[in-house]
């Protein structure tokens, strides 16, 4: 019984490989348009950059972690004019919110 489960698992490996590799290969263009190109006075486009924060955190090394973080808490700054502005900060606030304590801190600051 137990050789059937190994045998399963290595034809499972490569092909969870590959899923692995094309997920973090996305996590990457998604943060690279995130930090470069996105821009967070779109409601739309925040949203994206807050959903691409959150799935994609765990494959992210700290450097692009920070700097997308920084990035959402920077675009709370402003109020929301609409339902859509509304909906992207709140999306920003969650992303931003799991990213740590200081920015726990700085999302949830009285102004």
């Amino acid at each position: 019984m137990q050789g059937h489960a190994e045998d399963a698992r290595a034809r499972l490996r490569p092909g969870a490989q590959r899923h692995r590799g094309r997920l973090r290969a996305a996590c990457r263009e998604a943060t690279e348009w995130a930090l470069k190109t996105a821009d967070p006075k779109r409601p739309a486009e925040l949203r994206q950059m807050a959903l691409a924060a959150d799935w994609c955190a765990p494959k992210l090394d700290a450097t692009a972690r920070v700097a997308l973080t920084r990035r959402l808490l920077a675009a709370l700054a402003g109020r929301p004019r609409d339902a859509a502005a509304l909906r992207s900060a709140v999306f920003a606030a969650l992303a931003a919110f799991d990213a740590g304590p200081d920015a726990r801190r700085h999302c949830c600051a009285t102004r």
